[in-house]
């Protein structure tokens, strides 16, 4: 195994400390403190039958670390001589779930005449 030299340790660590590598675009996919986003699906009607319920759950899940910064990081390895395979499952494992919400809904049967 190669020493690294010191541009990459620091190229390396700036991709660490944006949270992406130098030339990529920050999606803002957050929620900032105090703020809300609201989501808008719509079913067509003629893809639910009249009387049948259907249950809705939404989750907000945080990561500690995108996953994406694996395939950037990888150059200079990973401790335990984990693979990057490793570090993206254990990412994706201690995942938390900050936040669930539950619905039925039902579309009412057809009125007389209806389809």
């Amino acid at each position: 195994m190669s020493s690294l030299d010191r541009s990459q340790v620091e190229r390396e660590s700036i991709t660490l400390l944006y949270g992406r590598t130098r030339g990529s675009r920050k999606h803002r996919s957050g929620i900032p403190a105090g703020q809300a986003r609201t989501a808008t699906y719509h079913v067509p009607a003629d893809r639910l039958k009249p009387g049948e319920i259907h249950d809705i759950e939404a989750k907000l899940i945080f990561q500690p670390v995108p996953v994406n910064l694996i395939h950037a990081t990888q150059s200079v390895g990973f401790d335990y001589g984990m693979s990057p395979r490793e570090v993206a499952d254990r990412i994706v494992a201690g995942a938390a779930e900050l936040w669930r919400r539950t619905a039925t809904v039902n579309r009412a049967p057809a009125a007389a005449g209806e389809r």
